[in-house]
Order: structure tokens, then sequence, then C-alpha cells
């Protein structure tokens, strides 16, 4: 099909096939897919002087048929059992990125690229407090200008730095580096998946992915009275500005925040529904 072909209504045919097939999501990350060929062959590739899409890029949306699968978020207990999951041989290096963040709430990208000079050593702060996240790095930040991009701090908790500390010894850049030394792709594997299920996790109508930590670390922020504010700065959401947070009085602020979440004081609560389909799965297992 040629590019100038392409929009909307060419597509109607693929995403009637994808119903019950794939989920909405699956099918607007590969929208998003077309939308940045397209961009490229109107922008960059030329002809001459002639672009290769000489008309405008057709505005094209991805359908919304209500199938998310809501985030799952684990208990303290749960936590243990993914933990303990994971430590099998093939996943065993998986453990400590687990750990740190569901601690952290980092998002996956974060974890799998921390390297050692990431660290930022601010006096008054324990060792390991303060870990600076680069806009390459960042979510969303691949489609602003440059200008606009920026970092971020992450700030570990006591659980968390003690998980920095069992991993100094690794002899790598990367923090959490693979069986090999190499930097890990991706936490959202084969063994992440076979670990979830063996922990004997939910595998039906909720999500299973390296995600629901975030959820879960936010939740818990929520239980333990951090203020929304600093919530949004902990988990790294956009805010207008957080020049105040990052000064060296404004990282202390936050690292009391984040120290407030303690196992005995951070229950998680669960809808009936999904109460009723863990058990119901844990039943199925037995």
């Amino acid at each position: 099909m040629p590019l100038s072909h392409v929009h909307q209504g060419a597509l109607t045919a693929f995403e009637r096939d994808q119903v019950g097939v794939r989920r909405s999501s699956t099918v607007g990350r590969a929208y998003r897919t077309v939308i940045a060929v397209l961009n490229y062959a109107a922008r960059v590739l030329r002809d001459g002087n002639s672009p290769w899409l000489a008309a405008s890029v057709p505005k094209i949306e991805g359908p919304d048929w209500n199938d998310r699968r809501p985030p799952y978020r684990l208990d303290w207990d749960e936590q243990d059992q993914l933990a303990e999951a994971l430590g099998r041989k093939r996943s065993r290096h998986l453990v400590a990125p687990f750990l740190f963040g569901i601690a952290t709430g980092a998002r996956e990208q974060e974890i799998v690229s921390l390297t050692w000079d990431q660290e930022v050593l601010t006096p008054g702060l324990p060792t390991g407090s303060v870990w600076w996240i680069p806009p390459e790095i960042r979510k969303g930040n691949a489609r602003k200008t440059a200008s606009d991009q920026k970092g971020r701090y992450l700030i570990c908790n006591a659980t968390a730095r003690s998980v920095i500390e069992g991993q100094r010894a690794s002899g790598t850049d990367c923090v959490f580096p693979g069986p090999k030394g190499e930097r890990i792709g991706r936490l959202n594997n084969s063994g992440w998946r076979t670990s979830w299920e063996k922990a004997g996790l939910p595998t039906e109508g909720v999500k299973k992915g390296v995600h629901n930590l975030r959820h879960t670390f936010g939740e818990r922020l929520e239980t333990a009275g951090v203020p929304w504010e600093y919530r949004k700065v902990l988990l790294g959401h956009e805010i207008q500005d957080v020049t105040a947070h990052y000064s060296a009085p404004g990282l202390l602020r936050l690292l009391e925040e984040v120290e407030k979440v303690r196992r005995e004081t951070t229950p998680i609560l669960r809808p009936v529904t999904q109460i009723k389909e863990t058990k119901q799965w844990k039943n199925r297992k037995a």
C-alpha cells in the first residue's frame, strides 16, 4: 500500500480482525508505529528535494474496546512469595531489581539502566539515598524537544538502600546486571512471568507485569499518609515546578516521606472482585 493511502479508514479491516484476538492497547501500539513511519517519511526521507510523503500525516486513533486490565497491587506476603519464586536459578538476577522497584516505584527502564555513576552523594543524607535519572531514560521525553526534556531524582528509603548495598560488589557498571554481568534489557521476561504464576498470583483479568510494582508503591505511599504532592514527585510524575523539592532540604523531606513506607503499617486493600479472583486462582492451583 502506498504511504499516501494510509489513513484511519485503510486500517479498518486490520482493526476488525484484531477484535477478540488482541487488546485495544496492543492495536494502539501498532498504530503508533504506523504514525511514526509516516512522520519519518514526511519529515526526513527525501526523493531529491521532495519528501516521500508529500501530504500531511493523517490523524490515526487506536480503538478503545474497554478491555483494559486493572493493575494488581501486591500485599507484603505476596511480595515475599514472588521474591522466593524469582529466586530460582534462571531468574535469580531479577530478585534485587524487583525488591528495588517495589521499594522506589521506579519504572522498568529506570531500573535496568541504572548505573553506579548515577548515584548522587548528598551531604546529610545516607549513602545510596539519591540517584539521578537522566532525561533520555524518563518516559515521555522522546516526544519532547531537547530543551523540554527533564531528568529526575530517584529517592531510596532504607529498604531500597539495603538492596543497593547488596549490589555494590557486582563489579559491573550496571547496578542490576544480568547473569553474565550484562545490562538487562527488561525485567518483564519469561522468568518474571513464570515466577508470577509459581508465586500463586492471579493470571486472569489483571495486569501481571513489572508496572504493578509502581502501583503497589504508590498505594503504600498513600496508605502511609504521604501527601499527594510528594507522592507525585517520588513516582516521577510531571509537576509544574520541582525546584524546591530538588534542593537539599527538599531531598531530605522526600526521604523522610518515603521512609514512612513500613511493612507493619501499610496493608493493601483490594476490591472484593479481585479478592474473589485471587481465591479462585489459588483454589485451582490446589
